[in-house]
Order: C-alpha cells, then sequence, then structure tokens
C-alpha cells in the first residue's frame, strides 16, 4: 500500500503519513464482510481475535471486564500456540496415512466404530459386537481419518484465527496448502463422500454415526472465508473449494449413508442436520436450508426433547452428559446458522410446548453446579463445548 502523504504550511513543512488510516478502515471492512459469511464464528470470536491495526485504532469496543480481558488473552495464546506448532508440523494429506480402507483407496475417509469390541463367543472375533462407551484403542492403531480430519480442522482453525489477528501471511499460506492437500490435490485429496466411515470390524460398511468425526468442517469452512483475500488464497480457491463440498452435500442427501444419517433420532441425526446446513449455506443452496429446517430439525425437536427439556435419547447413554452437551450443541449451531435464513429456532416451540430453549435451560444448572446430576456415570462439567454453545445462546436466552 502506498503512503498518502498530507503537507502541512509552516517552516519546514511537516509532512504525515496517513496510510495507516486507510489500513484500518481496509481492516475494518473485512473484519464486517467476513462476520457476514461466516457459519459459526460467533461476534465475541470475532471481537477477541479482531484484527491488532483494528484494536490499536479503538475502533472496536473494549473487553467490558477485567476478568473477561484475562480469560480473553488466555484464549488467544492458545489459539496461537496451536497455530504456530502448526506451522512446524508436516503437512498432510487425506492418502498419507498407513490405515487402508475396505476399497485399498487410501483417498476414501476411513474410520473404525469405536465402541465396537471382539466378540469372545466367535474365534476370530467378527463382527465385532457393541460396548457402548468403552472406547476401543484399535480405532487409533494405526490412525484413521477421524483422528487425522480432527487435527486438520482444529489446525487450520487456529491457523485462520491467528492470520485474522495478526495479518501474518504465513498463517494464511500454511492454512492454503493444507486446505489444497485435502480437497483440490487430485491425487492426494479426500473424495467428497463417508463411505468408509465408522465401519464396524467384520461388516466392513460406513454407517451413518460418521457424522459424528465429520462435523468440524464446519470450522473449516469459516476458515476458508478468513483467509480469502490473503496473498496464498482467493476467490477461485473458495469456489474450488465450494464444488468440493456441493458434491458432498449431494452425497449426504442421496447416498444410502446420508439416508440412514437422516433417519437417526439421536445425536447423530442432529449432526447430520447440522453439517447439511452448513454445507448448503457455503454452497448458495439456502432453500435445502430452510427445508431441513422446516422437515427435519423441528421434528426432531419434538421428538428429542421433552417439555421439560430432557434429551432422552442422549440420557439413555452410558456418558449421558457428554453426549446431551454434544446434542444440544448441534441444536444451539443449527439455531445459530438458521438466522442466516431468517427463522427463528431460538424461540420456536412445538405444539406441546418443546423447544431448544427449554434444552438449554434443563442443562445450565448442571453445568453451573447449581444442581447435582443424578444420571448415568459422567459428572456434570461446564467444559469446552458447553462453553460455546453458551456463548451462541446467551444473547438469546
Amino acid at each position: 500500500m502506498k503512503n498518502l502523504i498530507i503537507k502541512r504550511k509552516g517552516p519546514g513543512r511537516q509532512f504525515r503519513t496517513i496510510s495507516a488510516f486507510f489500513l484500518v478502515l481496509f481492516i475494518c471492512k473485512s473484519y464486517a464482510q467476513s462476520e457476514k459469511n461466516l457459519l459459526l464464528l460467533d461476534q465475541e470470536t470475532l471481537e477477541l481475535f479482531k484484527p491488532q491495526e483494528a484494536k490499536k485504532s479503538g475502533l472496536f469496543s473494549r473487553a467490558t471486564t477485567a476478568t473477561s480481558s484475562v480469560n480473553n488473552n488466555k484464549e488467544v495464546k492458545e489459539i496461537i500456540d496451536r497455530a504456530n506448532k502448526a506451522l512446524q508440523k508436516k503437512d498432510h494429506a487425506p492418502s498419507d496415512k498407513n490405515a487402508i480402507p475396505p476399497n485399498g483407496d487410501k483417498r476414501e475417509y476411513f474410520s473404525q466404530a469405536p465402541y465396537y469390541w471382539p466378540d469372545p463367543q466367535r474365534e476370530d472375533g467378527k463382527p465385532y459386537i457393541h460396548k457402548d462407551g468403552k472406547a476401543n484403542p484399535e480405532i487409533s492403531k494405526p490412525k484413521k481419518d477421524n483422528i487425522y480430519m480432527a487435527q486438520f480442522c482444529k489446525d487450520i482453525y487456529a491457523l485462520g484465527l491467528t492470520y485474522y489477528h495478526t495479518q501474518d501471511e504465513k498463517y494464511a499460506e500454511k492454512a492454503a496448502r493444507l486446505l489444497r492437500l485435502w480437497f483440490l490435490d487430485e491425487k492426494r485429496s479426500m473424495y467428497p463422500r463417508f463411505e468408509y466411515g465408522q465401519i464396524v470390524v467384520g461388516k466392513d460398511k460406513g454407517r451413518a454415526m460418521v457424522f459424528a468425526d465429520t462435523y468440524g468442517l464446519i470450522d473449516v469452512i469459516d476458515v476458508v472465508r478468513l483467509i480469502e483475500g490473503s496473498e496464498s488464497w482467493g476467490e477461485t480457491d473458495t469456489n474450488a473449494v465450494k464444488k468440493w463440498f456441493s458434491r458432498l452435500l449431494d452425497w449426504m442427501l442421496n447416498s444410502k449413508i446420508g439416508k440412514q444419517g437422516k433417519a437417526q433420532l439421536n445425536n447423530i441425526g442432529t449432526y447430520y442436520d447440522m453439517q447439511v446446513i452448513a454445507y448448503a449455506l457455503f454452497t448458495g443452496q439456502n432453500d435445502i436450508v430452510r427445508n431441513v429446517i422446516d422437515e427435519s430439525v423441528k421434528k426432531r425437536i419434538d421428538k428429542q426433547i421433552t417439555q421439560e427439556g430432557e434429551q432422552v435419547y442422549e440420557l439413555k447413554r452410558a456418558s449421558a452428559w457428554g453426549y446431551s452437551v454434544r446434542n444440544l450443541k448441534g441444536f444451539v449451531y443449527i439455531a445459530y446458522m438458521a438466522d442466516k435464513v431468517g427463522i427463528d429456532l431460538w424461540n420456536y416451540k412445538t405444539s406441546q410446548g418443546k423447544s431448544i430453549k427449554n434444552a438449554y435451560e434443563w442443562m445450565l444448572p448442571y453445568a453451573l453446579g447449581q444442581k447435582k446430576w443424578t444420571k448415568n456415570n459422567a459428572n456434570p462439567t461446564k467444559d469446552e463445548k458447553f462453553n460455546d454453545l453458551q456463548r451462541k445462546a446467551a444473547n438469546h436466552y
């Protein structure tokens, strides 16, 4: 950016540069545009990671309390630390994994059902049998795509936010390389489908439970928006990634596994809807978003949540608290994205008075330690997942 010089009259003719002013205006414009196009990154998070030049300008509001400022700085530090570690990691593509999917093609998404163990009644132990809440360590020996994808999503999220915060191109450049490896490389990227996700050993067929593995891709979409306009990533790149997600969305809507995901009554179905909505928003298919909300999400609220706010299918699980938080997180994220097409799910109620609000208000006292948890094993904790959904819900309840 060229400096714009203003001449002052008087002895010595002083000069003053105002290029920084225009830089701040540019950042502010980008800030507002990013917020408009993002899926799940909320105003509070954007405020927390707002670009450093904009912070210096004073054009954004300051933290309201000293406590929130300290907590915010800690969160920023953790994200930046992860981004810096990601810079040092070797770039990983889906086809680099050692685990081989049943069809032999390592570009296929591949993961193993975590709660399945060898059947002691069978000599070879196959097919494996279900033990809810007890994870089989085989799922990571060797590492499969669920682990690599989780790492990829967390790393790229940190890289995107750190680039947004610092405007340092090295973070955008690393994020761009990873995005191309995962979605655009003709020989190493992942196919836009999950045919071998959460397979049960001995059956070797993918299952609808894969949608519990893959929701982190929504954060990846937000990173695409954050780094767009950097030297390393442009609109053409974004459009190429949109094509990948458009093909994935088509697979989710029309494949056998996708239809099974839609039919699930628990958190799997909620996360299926959440991802369909996110990918449809990203690819500009708002009619699909509205249809899913009207034809699926509202029915889920009726079937999954009681009038008191209990999430009936999640409370049956061995880890009832964790799964209740997971499912509520899905509903809150869906409500957050529904705002983008003008649909208010925050205050939606079924004919019997069931609502997301009921579920949130039922969970909150346990998260805050105001009520004692009497359900299955795990004790409530106000963990990262609950903090995030609480932050999004706080503006509505």
